[in-house]
């Protein structure tokens, strides 16, 4: 999977920016089932892992990268 914003130029807002899911093959037969939940002594790791890869950012400016989690039902 990858999203991309713009074609690059002086503002950041329009660079080619690709934002890549590492591991997309994996993702998408989970897709068809569901995610797994590794309970840990230290909490609950995410199976698949979520790795991604950026491209064309700009070296000297700085970025933020957010991601939210959404319930897909109600159960646990």
């Amino acid at each position: 999977s990858e999203f991309q914003k713009g074609s690059e130029k002086g503002d950041a807002s329009e660079r080619d920016i690709k934002l890549t899911l590492e591991d997309a093959d994996l993702w998408n037969k989970f897709k068809e089932l569901t995610n797994e939940m590794i309970v840990t002594k230290t909490g609950r790791r995410m199976f698949p892992v979520l790795r991604a890869s950026v491209s064309g950012l700009d070296p000297n400016a700085m970025y933020s990268v957010l991601l939210d989690f959404v319930a897909a039902d109600n159960n646990r």
